[in-house]
């Protein structure tokens, strides 16, 4: 099964180690999920690691920059090429649905799956952290 992380995944997994978010970029690559980006969510990833004034100002730059390159460097790499914009309230949050629907991911992992409604009519189900790890059973 193929999942995306949501940005604000990976933001929550670098700024908390005891939740979800944490658990699962701890447990890649994983047997029971594969992962997969794009160069411009991977960019997004490079830009929510690098804003200042965050939570993210108490970890270091270089863990953060080694977290997101490790990420990208298990998932499964896809090039875009439909765009599948105005599905979703935030623009940004469309180059996540892009990876989702190239990739044909089971699931869009994210803290926001109100805006992600939309993705449930490609048959990818937006899920949080916690009720992902809980519907496949565990990561272990």
């Amino acid at each position: 099964m193929t999942v995306v992380l949501d940005t604000n995944v990976i933001f929550s997994a670098i700024a908390s180690p005891r939740g979800a978010s944490f658990a699962i970029v701890s447990s890649l690559p994983s047997k029971k999920f594969t992962t997969a980006i794009s160069l411009p969510l991977f960019k997004e990833y490079e830009d929510v690691v690098h804003r200042s004034g965050t939570q993210l100002d108490q970890v270091p730059v270089a863990q953060r920059e080694n977290l997101i390159r490790f990420v990208a460097s298990i998932s499964t790499q896809k090039v875009i090429y439909f765009l599948w914009r105005h599905q979703l309230p935030d623009p940004k949050d469309s180059m996540v649905l892009e990876v989702a629907i190239a990739s044909q991911a089971s699931y869009i992992i994210t803290h926001n799956t109100k805006d992600f409604q939309p993705a449930l009519s490609f048959g990818i189900t937006p899920i949080t952290p916690g009720d992902f790890i809980h519907t496949i059973g565990g990561l272990s």
